[in-house]
């Protein structure tokens, strides 16, 4: 992951979560456990009404649309603590 560079004025960040399993099939699932910093966090869909394991995949890009940088993450990370990351 790089820092966002200073050639532009304006950058957009956004985000997806990328599921990995759901919670009841986690028991059985080895790399929930590896460790701390490269497990899933435990996210919750809506639409769905499901509880699963994810990453959340983001995105920055420049306003002519060319992607400078991007980076996955834990479900739990917000986009504007992700700005302070690389910022």
């Amino acid at each position: 992951m790089s820092k966002i560079g200073s050639n532009r004025d304006y950058y957009i960040i956004d985000s997806t979560p990328l599921k990995v399993c759901r919670l009841s099939c986690s028991r059985r699932v080895a790399f929930v456990k590896v460790t701390f910093e490269t497990s899933p966090d435990k996210d919750y869909c809506a639409t769905l009404r499901m509880h699963y394991y994810s990453y959340k995949l983001h995105a920055v890009c420049t306003i002519d649309g060319d992607f400078s940088d991007f980076d996955l993450t834990k479900a739990s990370v917000h986009d504007i603590h992700y700005l302070k990351i690389i910022r």
